[in-house]
């Protein structure tokens, strides 16, 4: 499998994704790390990384940083570019270059800021698993905005996977936080070249040129993967599901914990299903309403100190109630609107409920 990044990355951003002025925001710099970080948990299944990073004029000379940053993570596999594919001539080259195999599975981000977030490999293994012996060679893996997915998953009326971490159904998308065999990319998506336009940075442009393809979408049947700057362009989610910032300590192995309380001390990261607020709605909130289970795999060996306060068994239920209510969130996206009380069926989310 391949990791593939086409990104830039910059302090201008472009887009409305908005943040509780209270609320931390990284430099784009470290939240790219950050990413990189969080996939390399994922390391076993990648053969190669790929990296076409464009730096903006504020990080021009830290070029050679994030390269052996990169390294530090992956080793040999990673093959940096200081540049992004901007037109289908340029991903026409990336084709013939490094697509060889077209059953081989391309872990495509057209973003900097989609970590992974999950506490196991299990349901990555999954769908790896399920797109391997999935004779379309158009699936995907639609692998990130999880409160949009189980949505959508619910529109077009999606059938429960053997394996039950994901559901399957049918859909046209050309999003850019999908994972895709190589025959997708190679001869669909970039067969021809379109000249200079559309700038095609991001494989979402591909619908403005008339690109229309119905496939099999795999998604997840819990949130494995959280947009940094969370999910406010399709509801007023920051008291469900929160934005991310990078904890306290996690550059330097340092990294704080409080569960079970919302007593927020200077250099700690709070946990607390019990609590009513998240930090992004209410300073005095908790961060996640995880359990200690539930932390991040690319936490783990950087966390320093946990400072129990309450029990995962006086928590679980709470953090159930909120893990369910994440799936069935009132927002819209796609043009569809969606109401509090639709959604999957909750036995199809029993494997992830604790």
């Amino acid at each position: 499998m391949i990791l593939l990044f086409n990104v830039i990355i910059t302090n201008n951003r472009l887009y409305g994704y908005k943040r509780s002025p209270w609320y931390p925001a990284d430099d784009r710099f470290d939240v790219f790390k950050y990413s990189l970080s969080s996939y390399g948990q994922m390391h076993q299944f990648f053969d190669k990384v790929i990296l076409f990073v464009e730096l903006g004029h504020e990080y021009k000379n830290r070029y050679y940083e994030l390269e052996e940053y990169a390294k530090g993570i992956f080793g040999r596999k990673v093959k940096l570019f200081d540049y992004r594919n901007l037109y289908t001539r340029d991903w026409r080259s990336f084709c013939d270059t490094w697509l060889k195999d077209d059953n081989e599975i391309i872990w495509y981000c057209g973003n900097d800021d989609h970590i992974f977030i999950d506490y196991d490999l299990d349901v990555v293994r999954s769908a790896i698993d399920k797109m391997s012996f999935d004779y379309d060679p158009y699936s995907i893996f639609y692998y990130s905005h999880w409160p949009e997915q189980m949505r959508m998953s619910y529109h077009y009326k999606a059938k429960l996977s053997e394996c039950k971490d994901l559901v399957e159904y049918n859909w046209s998308t050309f999003d850019s936080i999908v994972a895709m065999k190589s025959a997708r990319m190679k001869k669909y998506w970039f067969d021809t070249d379109f000249g200079d336009f559309p700038r095609a940075y991001r494989t979402d442009v591909l619908k403005e040129i008339g690109y229309e393809m119905t496939s099999k979408v795999y998604a997840p049947l819990r949130e494995i993967i959280r947009h940094y700057d969370g999910y406010s362009h399709v509801g007023k989610l920051d008291n469900i599901t929160s934005p991310i910032y990078i904890p306290p300590g996690f550059f330097d192995n340092d990294i704080k914990i409080t569960i079970g309380s919302n007593n927020r001390k200077p250099g700690y990261t709070v946990l607390n299903p019990n609590s009513k607020n998240l930090y992004s709605f209410d300073k005095n909130g908790c961060d996640y309403r995880w359990v200690e289970s539930d932390i991040p795999l690319f936490w783990r060996d950087k966390i320093s100190v946990i400072d129990r306060r309450d029990t995962d068994e006086n928590m679980i239920a709470n953090r159930n109630k909120y893990f369910l209510l994440s799936s069935r969130m009132p927002i819209k996206c796609f043009d569809i609107s969606f109401h509090h009380n639709e959604g999957l069926p909750t036995e199809w989310l029993e494997k992830h409920i604790k």
